[in-house]
């Protein structure tokens, strides 16, 4: 199976998704993945705009992913993805590595993944931490993950703590349900429990995270509307 023929069963999927279960909104982003080269990442552009392209409703980003330790942040197909109206999710500071994350934070992708060692408690620095808050792009945290991966140690020293402190925005996400055994209703209970958040702040950090999705208004608006009426329905307030 190519590439290409990859993706449009995915889209097959999701069109039958849309029509068996229309509440659920999807989207895709395709990914670099680093450790598979320069080549490899240029074709995965390149076929991201394509079906852009073709479906806007469903292929809205490029996220850039993969071994961490390869040292290159191919910000130069960032650029050209960005340049066509693509949003950008890029994985940052999963492991210590000053340079490639000063790089991505300068390239501001709309939205990061994990950002493990950045503040100075976790390999990290002032100086990765204050960029990182001055930038105030959204990042997506994923507890269970980092725990199974062992890039925290524990669940109460995990980044959460400090850029939920800070203000910073942030979003909980499963990193993969099937791989990590985990959900995101599992990994908002984690955040309760460790960090001894209300169920006010968790709802605060629910409406939150839509403004963070690559969603249409129109879709974020709608995302909005259910949650606010679920939690209404079970007497949760902001």
């Amino acid at each position: 199976m190519t590439k290409q023929e990859y993706v449009e069963a995915i889209i097959k999927a999701f069109e039958i998704c849309k029509t068996d279960f229309p509440s659920i909104l999807l989207k895709l982003l395709i990914s670099i993945n680093r450790k598979q080269g320069y080549k490899a990442a240029q074709d995965n552009v390149e076929l991201a705009i394509d079906f852009f392209k073709k479906y806007p409703q469903y292929i809205v980003g490029l996220d850039l992913s993969g071994d961490p330790m390869t040292g290159s942040t191919f910000l130069e197909l960032l650029r050209k993805a960005r340049l066509a109206g693509l949003k950008i999710a890029a994985h940052c500071a999963e492991v210590p590595n000053e340079t490639e994350t000063i790089d991505i934070l300068k390239f501001k992708p709309d939205r990061l993944g994990h950002c493990t060692c950045i503040h100075p408690t976790l390999k990290g620095s002032s100086k990765l931490f204050n960029l990182l808050l001055d930038s105030k792009i959204p990042v997506e945290l994923c507890l269970t993950s980092n725990i199974q991966c062992k890039t925290v140690s524990t669940y109460e020293s995990h980044q959460f703590k400090y850029l939920f402190e800070a203000g910073h925005p942030v979003c909980l996400g499963t990193d993969d349900k099937g791989v990590f055994h985990t959900s995101l209703s599992h990994e908002y209970k984690i955040a309760s429990s460790t960090f001894g958040l209300k169920q006010e702040q968790l709802l605060k950090l629910c409406l939150s995270s839509v403004e963070y999705t690559f969603a249409t208004l129109e879709e974020k608006q709608a995302l909005l509307y259910n949650i606010e009426k679920f939690a209404k329905e079970c007497n949760i307030t902001c």
